[in-house]
């Protein structure tokens, strides 16, 4: 299998703490890697690094086999895009407006009827068609959170971080997401997780990694 990221003799620090040292981890096309550890041994900080919001002290970060100075910013929003564990707005977009900002990097690229069909078969992958035009900042927690994965993926990035993904969601939800991240890595795509969820982990498969601190 090829490379698609690579984080290699990466230090990644948090204030004076020093979280990880000397770490490397190479992520697979069509993979999944779960990432898994307590609190506070640096699982947000790895995948804010590999998503670039967080810069590293040491070593270096490649995908596709480039650094990830070798691209523009427009590259990268197709190469990797992270989804948060919690939605972080202070404005009342809608939902379909919000989901909607995730197709950015492609939609000057593709008819309107093509983009219209990407988002709401996005919408309807992650329940959202009966919220679509309510307030995001009126939904629940777990409905918030379903915003934020249909943004991410309508992205189409080929590598997906997602930082605990399931924390407010239902069962129900919970096998929407699987079913998500399961077709994304089918389809070639790659997918990097942090997460206490065992039995969304379980039924995730892929490789895990353990951070002990």
């Amino acid at each position: 299998m090829k490379t698609l990221a690579a984080i290699k003799g990466a230090t990644i620090s948090r204030g004076n703490k020093v979280l990880l040292e000397n770490f490397s981890l190479q992520l697979e096309e069509s993979s999944i890697t779960t990432i898994i550890g307590a609190n506070g041994v640096g699982k947000t900080s790895l995948l804010l690094a590999i998503a670039g919001e967080l810069a590293l002290e040491g070593g270096s970060l490649s995908i596709a086999g480039k650094n990830i100075s070798d691209y523009s910013l427009a590259e990268l929003a197709l190469l990797r895009t992270y989804c948060p564990s919690t939605l972080n707005s202070a404005f009342p977009f809608t939902v379909n407006e919000f989901v909607n900002f995730g197709s950015t990097p492609w939609r000057k690229n593709v008819s309107v009827m093509l983009h219209a069909e990407r988002l709401a078969r996005v919408l309807a992958t992650f329940d959202l068609v009966h919220l679509g035009s309510k307030s995001v900042l009126s939904l629940s927690s777990g409905e918030q959170q379903r915003v934020l994965l249909a943004k991410t993926f309508l992205q189409g990035a080929r590598l997906l971080i997602l930082d605990e993904p399931t924390t407010a969601l239902d069962m129900s939800h919970q096998i929407l997401i699987n079913k998500a991240v399961i077709a994304h890595k089918n389809e070639g795509g790659t997918v990097l997780i942090a997460s206490h969820d065992q039995d969304f982990i379980k039924g995730m498969g892929g490789r895990i990694v353990e951070l002990k601190g």
